[in-house]
């Protein structure tokens, strides 16, 4: 099992062939299937590359993620990336379903990202 965390975190480790990425590449990968929402490293890349390739069909754990962990780390890229592929619908749903949950610094943050 670590040795499938740990190849899963260098697959999507790099961030400079995302181009590369189709929803049927991104929706087959295993490690993501069997992990839970405590591997923010992972989570954060996979569901990075969801909103790259608009996988609609884990938006659900998207908004599910997005509001268990509050960390701008972790959060923070996910509502600039909605916000750079034209989501910003959908992160400012994301961000009314959570903003309660989410830290004041951490959620004026999060408003800044989507606002600009």
């Amino acid at each position: 099992r670590r040795g499938s965390l740990e190849a899963c975190i260098f697959f999507f480790n790099d961030t400079a062939t995302t181009e590369i990425y189709t929803e049927q590449i991104v929706g087959s990968v295993r490690c993501v299937q069997e992990t839970d929402l405590r591997q923010c490293e992972i989570l954060t890349r996979f569901l990075r590359l969801c909103i790259i390739t608009k996988f609609e069909e884990k938006y659900e754990l998207l908004d599910q993620y997005m509001g268990s962990i509050g960390r701008q780390l972790y959060v923070g890229p996910l509502y600039y990336e909605l916000k750079r592929q034209g989501m910003t619908e959908l992160g400012w749903k994301i961000f009314n379903n959570h903003k309660d949950f989410y830290h004041p610094i951490a959620r004026r943050a999060f408003m800044k990202i989507l606002s600009s």
